[in-house]
C-alpha cells in the first residue's frame, strides 16, 4: 500500500470582497490551520488565498476585484 501523496481535493469559496478574503484567511490560521498561500492579487483579476484542513484538502478562497 502506497500513502496518498498531495491534495486529496480543492474546494473554492467565493467572497464578498477582497477584504473578506483576507479576513477569512486570518481566521483559519488564528484557528490553527495552515496556509497554503497567503491572500494575493492574481494576475487573472482576483483576491485569492489557500488553506488546508485538517484532512490536508486545499480550499481556497478568492474574491473578485
Amino acid at each position: 500500500y502506497i500513502e496518498p501523496q498531495g491534495t486529496a481535493i480543492v474546494l473554492c469559496f467565493k467572497q464578498e470582497s477582497a477584504e473578506k478574503v483576507d479576513e477569512l484567511h486570518k481566521s483559519v490560521l488564528d484557528a490553527g490551520y495552515q496556509s497554503v498561500t497567503d491572500p494575493w492579487d492574481a494576475f487573472w483579476g482576483q483576491r485569492y488565498a489557500s488553506v488546508r484542513d485538517p484532512d490536508g484538502n486545499q480550499i481556497d478562497i478568492f474574491a473578485d476585484m
